[in-house]
């Protein structure tokens, strides 16, 4: 039988020179852009703690690497099963996490760390699944020319209207950003409790995939 090398082993240390190339390859995931981005604005709007959050997550996605997908031979029936009861647990607890926090007055700390518990929680359990290894798809050039081309004029939107406004700090209906038409949306508590229990389903959903 022959002797794998360290860096063949599975777990074992990456060389430095390979772990640089592929900081380098996941800085350069639009993903980071724009949680980077996103990080800035929120910053620069008077959200120190959300800018930061969002930044420190960009940077989580480029310094933490995936895990490498386990040989796991299970029946597709029983994976369904699980996921199932998995599904039934995740909808009450979302459904009682958007109420309780949805009453929470907006941009303060009590509804801050709300959010930032199961956000982070999702992020860690995330890291440490082995996930499944998918067969690679070549992009489609046309789908992705698309969704560049919404992002890009999101960004554009975003941009213009935040600069148009009375000053960083105060929004503005005539040049509303995303965040200020949004933030319209959730003004009484039994809509934030709706956005809030999606939120939940929707980075349960990421998780499970």
């Amino acid at each position: 039988m022959n002797e794998k090398t360290l860096a063949e082993r599975p777990g074992s240390a990456a060389p430095p020179s390979d772990r640089a190339s592929s900081w380098v390859g996941r800085a350069l995931d639009p993903v980071v852009g724009i949680l980077v981005l996103a990080g800035f604005f929120n910053g620069i709007s008077g959200n120190p703690i959300h800018g930061l959050v969002l930044a420190g997550a960009g940077v989580g996605v480029v310094v933490v690497p995936p895990r490498a997908g386990a040989a796991v031979e299970t029946a597709g029936v029983e994976v369904r099963r699980r996921g199932g009861r998995r599904w039934r647990i995740a909808l009450p607890v979302a459904l009682a996490f958007g109420v309780v926090a949805g009453g929470l007055q907006r941009h303060t700390w009590p509804v801050t760390v709300a959010i930032l518990v199961p956000g982070i929680t999702g992020l860690v359990v995330a890291s440490r699944t082995r996930w499944r290894e998918a067969p690679a798809e070549r992009l489609d050039p046309g789908g992705a020319g698309l969704w560049i081309g919404v992002l890009l004029a999101l960004g554009v939107f975003e941009l213009v209207n935040f600069l148009l406004q009375p000053s960083r700090l105060e929004g503005s209906f005539d040049h509303p950003t995303l965040s200020t038409l949004f933030d319209e949306v959730v003004i009484g508590h039994p809509s934030r409790a709706i956005a809030l229990t999606l939120w939940m389903l929707a980075g349960w959903w990421l998780v499970e995939r």
